[in-house]
């Protein structure tokens, strides 16, 4: 695949579920969704310049949003 012909969106959750989980995907877009504990995260997210954002987003009680500067193409 050439150099920036792709695009993804990796949405994060705080949040406690009961149920099935069955996303709604009629285009078939999402590759994965994955329910998981805060102490996990560093086993699916390798990269810390997405992991400790989130990670301080998660235990901070006001909540504060951020750009990766270098995943904006």
């Amino acid at each position: 695949m050439p150099t920036y012909q792709a695009h993804s969106l990796v949405t994060y959750f705080d949040c406690e579920v009961s149920g099935v989980l069955d996303p709604n995907d009629p285009d078939e877009e999402i590759s994965e969704t994955k329910w998981i504990n805060q102490r996990e995260l560093t086993e699916y997210i390798t990269s810390e310049d997405i992991r400790l954002p989130l990670y301080t987003y998660l235990t901070e009680q006001h909540k504060g949003y951020y750009m990766f500067e270098e995943m904006k193409w």
